[in-house]
């Protein structure tokens, strides 16, 4: 079953010098959702790491990452790509708050080692649907996985990359006639993928 993360909310104005999305124009009364305040692994957040495809309604929804290669120099900029396919007969719609996808990386101890802080914030009113047609392909960015917040690692060894997506097929029609997401998000692993940080020749 999936651990349910606690959610605290406040109000934007507390954080709007920090948090640049919650000016975007036209949106009022918004509020930051942050979910997880440790420095925790996303499996001890979300639960359940070995859930790796989702049917719902004749869809098949497998979360793919890939990484432009498999072995890197100390210090090399390493860049986590992500796609949500649908391998089922039949769309499929998904409600979620950006980022939809999110990436660690842990060493060999099982430690994670990016990104740094493993706190995910969100603004309730800044979510999205997308519609999954079957056999089709929805590719997203990691969260902060592109440059100049790339990861980056300086210590040689092996190193396992795993991604999550974070959403929910529950979408329900407001009193304004606007289609929205309800909690809780239902998280959809990737496999893990292996990658070497070279010693310094």
């Amino acid at each position: 079953m999936m651990k349910r993360p606690s959610i605290a909310i406040i109000t934007v104005s507390a954080v709007i010098a920090t948090i640049v999305l919650v000016t975007t124009v036209g949106v009022y009364d918004q509020q930051l959702t942050e979910i997880q305040r440790e420095h925790k692994p996303f499996e001890e957040q979300y639960g359940n790491p070995t859930q790796i495809h989702l049917l719902h309604d004749g869809a098949l929804l497998i979360l793919n990452q890939t990484t432009d290669k498999l072995q890197y120099r100390t210090g090399e900029s390493i860049a986590i790509s992500t796609e949500l396919v649908n391998y089922g007969n039949r769309s499929v719609d998904i409600g979620y708050w950006p980022p939809l996808v999110v990436s660690e990386i842990k060493n060999q101890d099982g430690q994670v080692v990016w990104p740094a802080i493993t706190t995910i914030g969100v603004a309730l009113e800044l979510h999205s649907i997308e519609t999954i047609k079957a056999g089709e392909h929805l590719g997203k960015s990691t969260w902060d996985s592109k440059p100049p917040s790339a990861p980056k690692l300086y210590a040689p060894g092996r190193y396992t990359v795993e991604s999550v997506a974070l959403f929910t097929f529950n979408i329900q029609t407001n009193s304004y006639g606007i289609r929205e997401p309800v909690w809780p998000l239902q998280p959809l692993w990737s496999k893990p993928l292996q990658i070497t940080v070279l010693p310094e020749s």
